[in-house]
């Protein structure tokens, strides 16, 4: 999600968070500081999501990289197991080596 469709995301769900908390307390100062720490919990989970989302991606190994750009390696599937070595097999098929 981009950051400023979170913003204005956030910043309406703070508006009725903070209108539904004045009228069930109806303390200005009450509302403030709750709606505050709500904002900050947002903000957290935030951070959280997009820490989970960087650590995800795949990271680019030079040293493994091909000549046109594309990155040899495998594909790990979410338990980790191995599910092709596609760009070692395109390789050795470019070689000669597997038909």
């Amino acid at each position: 999600m981009r950051l400023p469709r979170f913003l204005l995301g956030m910043l309406a769900a703070l508006l009725v968070f903070a209108v539904v908390t004045y009228i069930l307390t109806g303390s200005f100062w009450s509302t403030l500081w709750q709606t505050v720490l709500c904002g900050l919990l947002i903000q957290f989970g935030y951070f959280l999501a997009i820490v989970f989302l960087v650590s995800r991606t795949p990271e680019a190994d030079d040293s493994a990289r091909k000549t046109d750009g594309t990155a040899t390696g495998e594909r790990r599937g979410r338990t980790g197991s191995t599910i092709g070595k596609i760009g070692v097999l395109q390789s050795l098929r470019r070689l000669g080596t597997l038909k």
